[in-house]
């Protein structure tokens, strides 16, 4: 049918009457808000790891390779998220989209060269973006045999490589320092012996205790979990962890943006065996937060409101 995976549609209503105000079609609003939670979570533990893997550091975000499991909308609007960034748009050298349909990565592939080369030059003017845009699709086309971008262009390379290609998804996997997988899969996307540390990876598919994106036995072992709510612990990516594992997590992506985060010393991780040999990684679970849907849809029929978009409609009679 073509249509999102995840439609979504938020009512919301005045406080004090209960009268609803407003009907906001938020499938859009909904990927974005969850992408914004993941790339927030993704800037936070790269800056840890970095800090950990390499002590004080000048730059504490490094060189980002990041692969992308999943061509939807979900995997489009991280990309558009980290973009915002600075440090993360920065720094982020290469992406590879992971998709059993190579034809969709492909299209997602060629949306994200569109609207980085626009992000790339947001403040020059119209003829700057446009140049900017052409340029990226002729470099496209002059490497359509790899689907990456030259690098004289100073945007991240994009790769498409299809799911079922286990050697090539493996390489990827291995040269990564972000994973995202965004995807409606009900068993681990990867082998987790693949992933080399410091990595830092965001499941935002999975949400039910018989899903898991990301292998729990990976979690468990080599990863410090992050999480939107407490919620998260019971999909599958988490099914191994507990609220009482005070080491094994961080806590909620709110207490780390308070400035409240339990990340593990130096001392907890020389004593972990499995995260001492095969390497330290963080994992940031999403699994959605109706709180965060209505601050944000109410931040934008707010800003709607102002600039006289929208249609309104006499619901007194």
């Amino acid at each position: 049918l073509q249509k999102p995976t995840v439609p979504a549609n938020i009512i919301l209503l005045d406080a004090q009457t209960g009268e609803m105000t407003s009907i906001v079609a938020a499938t859009y609003l909904t990927a974005a808000r969850t992408a914004a939670g993941s790339v927030i979570a993704t800037d936070i533990c790269l800056r840890h790891l970095h800090a950990i893997h390499n002590g004080n550091n000048q730059n504490p975000i490094p060189p980002i390779q990041l692969v992308l499991f999943g061509a939807g909308l979900q995997a489009e609007m991280y990309i558009r998220c980290l973009a915002q960034i600075p440090a993360l748009w920065e720094n982020l050298k290469h992406i590879t989209i992971i998709n059993r349909s190579i034809e969709r990565g492909e299209i997602l592939s060629n949306t994200a060269r569109q609207f980085l080369a626009q992000n790339q030059t947001h403040e020059g003017d119209q003829d700057e973006r446009d140049a900017s845009i052409q340029q990226a699709q002729a470099n496209h086309q002059r490497n359509t045999s790899s689907s990456s971008l030259s690098s004289s262009s100073s945007l991240p390379t994009i790769k498409c490589i299809p799911l079922s290609n286990e050697k090539l998804v493996q390489m990827a996997v291995g040269k990564a320092n972000v994973i995202v997988t965004a995807t409606n899969a009900s068993k681990p996307l990867f082998d987790g012996d693949w992933v080399q540390s410091p990595c830092h990876i965001s499941g935002v598919g999975s949400y039910q205790p018989n899903t898991e994106e990301v292998c729990s036995k990976f979690v468990k072992e080599r990863c410090i979990t992050m999480m939107d709510t407490k919620d998260a612990l019971n999909v599958g990516d988490l099914k191994l962890i507990t609220e009482d594992s005070h080491d094994e997590v961080v806590g909620l992506l709110g207490d780390a943006l308070a400035g409240e985060a339990n990340f593990p010393s130096n001392s907890f991780l020389n004593n972990n065996t499995q995260m001492k040999v095969k390497g330290y990684c963080t994992f940031y679970k999403s699994v959605g937060t109706a709180i965060q849907d209505i601050i944000t849809a109410q931040k934008v029929v707010q800003t709607a409101f102002s600039k006289g978009i929208g249609t309104n409609v006499d619901m007194s009679l």
